[in-house]
């Protein structure tokens, strides 16, 4: 990565130790640059700064939305893994893994241009976690991109729904949940809830079955259950 491997004036290592470390346990020839005589004193200076995130990387390699997507791209990756209840670490996402996944599933670079589209029209989209949406976007696409576009524009937008659809419920349900939150009666739903209400409504959306009052997901407690299915 362009790094040197650096030595102090009497030719001691003050950094490069993890690489040197792989060349030595993979057996493999690297060429590197290599810095020689700095000071010693200069080591509390070397790597200090902050890790890069993927949002930084994502950036930096020029994708847009960056930390929206490198969220989506965890939760792809707990996904696929089927470990959806598992923090990002835990299912070893990486830096590496992310970018693999863009190549991977390129069309979720679209996903992501709708999603900041319709978000930009509607303020009910607007209140759901874009990195959620995305995830969810590039899911349902997979499945219909046609209907995946009809679904989150009539859930957008009240005035192509009617009562007792799955999007109107969603929609109610996701109006209900900011005004708790912003009113200071509730807590923010957590992400994987939401999620789990999205999946259930898409579920009926595409049957045209008419739900309940409400989604319900319950990750713990007497009957938990299993994260949803797409379908």
């Amino acid at each position: 990565n362009g790094e040197p491997i650096i030595l102090d004036d009497e030719n001691q290592l003050i950094d490069g130790q993890h690489r040197l470390w792989a060349i030595v346990k993979s057996e493999t020839t690297i060429e590197s640059m290599v810095t020689r005589g700095v000071d010693r004193k200069g080591f509390a200076s070397i790597d200090t700064g902050a890790a890069r995130t993927l949002a930084n990387v994502l950036g930096i390699v020029g994708e847009k939305y960056a930390a929206a997507m490198a969220a989506a791209l965890s939760w792809t990756h707990r996904h696929d893994l089927g470990k959806m209840f598992m923090s990002s670490k835990a299912a070893g996402f990486s830096h590496q893994v992310g970018l693999q996944l863009i190549r991977k599933y390129p069309e979720i670079r679209d996903s992501a241009e709708e999603v900041y589209r319709m978000s930009s029209k509607s303020e009910i989209l607007k209140g759901v976690s874009s990195s959620t949406m995305i995830f969810l976007h590039h899911r349902f696409s997979t499945h219909s991109k046609e209907k995946a576009v009809e679904f989150f524009e009539t859930l957008g937008d009240i005035r192509f729904d009617s009562a007792g659809t799955p999007t109107r419920i969603l929609r109610d349900q996701l109006l209900r949940i900011r005004s708790e939150v912003r009113s200071g009666g509730g807590s923010a739903t957590p992400s994987l809830e939401v999620m789990a209400f999205f999946i259930k409504a898409w579920s009926d959306f595409l049957v045209g079955r008419k739900p309940g009052r409400a989604y319900q997901w319950r990750r713990s407690g007497q009957y938990p259950e299993d994260f949803p299915k797409f379908p």
